[in-house]
């Protein structure tokens, strides 16, 4: 369906949904036990009540509910237009403790967000890495087979996965290729700030590069809002730093999700221009400068 398409009741996108499974490590059975053993062992772990069953880790696509294509194209425009240079600010120190808040004043366009989720680039491998979901309610980190071959890692690079298979709503099942540890750092200059990531490599399609989940958000002691489209986190001298929702990002992944399409289409590199550079570190009286940016994916 054209994204084009005007405004009806009527024009609603359907894609194909996409998830990826995460499975509680199940404990080794101890040394030398018997086959029967075994199987009581693991059926202990994996069977029974909901609690025990693989938990899902995001879920996309599928039809778009209370807005179209066309309303979700206008809400891009808007954000477009506001947050077009998408920096990373750093808040002035204050007396006292400085509060992770989240203030009506700080909503992109002024109306809350549920359409666009939030998407944030760091730096990884010596890469500057777009396209990376912020999900607090994934329990890992996930990475896609994709953002793995352009880091240019490899099996080497690799601890094996120990446990069951990853299995999805229709029935499939696929096997991690196993963790990477990373260490990825948010934002820069006096915002920068660099935690050890250890993502799970797994071999499902996805718009995303990538998944940060809760155990990221807590390592770099960080609290996101899809309301407003940012995430903060506490610099090494505990100032509040904000990392705003890459906008142009986004809707690069809503549109390919609305053609359905497995790929997003990175746009050519455009013309060096004296704007400010993408990511910036920003503070009130201070001037922002281009920053000289590693490869990016």
């Amino acid at each position: 369906m054209a994204i084009d398409a005007p405004e009806q009741e009527d024009n609603r996108a359907v894609v194909l949904q996409a998830l990826a499974i995460s499975v509680p490590e199940i404990p080794l059975p101890s040394p030398g036990s018997d086959e029967e053993a075994l199987m009581r062992h693991f059926n202990a772990h994996i069977s029974g009540s909901w609690e025990n069953f693989p938990k899902a880790m995001v879920i996309t696509g599928g039809g778009i509910n209370r807005s179209t294509i066309g309303s979700v194209k206008r809400k891009f425009q808007e954000l477009e237009s506001i947050c077009s240079v998408n920096p990373v600010t750093v808040s002035k120190p204050e007396e006292g403790s400085n509060p992770l808040a989240f203030y009506k004043e700080e909503v992109p366009g002024g109306s809350p967000n549920y359409q666009i989720p939030l998407l944030v680039r760091d730096r990884m491998a010596n890469f500057d890495v777009h396209r990376i979901l912020v999900d607090q309610g994934s329990s890992c980190d996930v990475m896609y087979p994709g953002l793995f071959k352009t880091l240019q890692l490899s099996e080497k690079n690799l601890i094996p996965h120990v446990g069951l298979d990853l299995q999805m709503f229709n029935g499939s099942t696929t096997k991690p290729w196993g963790y990477v540890d990373l260490i990825v750092t948010f934002g820069e200059g006096k915002a920068m700030k660099s935690v050890r990531t250890q993502f799970m490599v797994v071999d499902c399609t996805s718009l995303y590069n990538c998944i940060i989940g809760r155990t990221t958000l807590v390592e770099l002691y960080a609290v996101s809002s899809t309301i407003h489209l940012k995430m903060k986190y506490y610099t090494q001298d505990d100032q509040v730093a904000t990392i705003n929702d890459d906008i142009a990002a986004a809707r690069r992944c809503f549109e390919a999700a609305a053609k359905n399409l497995n790929t997003v289409v990175t746009p050519k590199k455009p013309e060096p221009k004296k704007n400010p550079g993408v990511n910036a570190i920003t503070e009130k009286g201070a001037q922002r400068g281009q920053a000289k940016r590693p490869p990016h994916c």
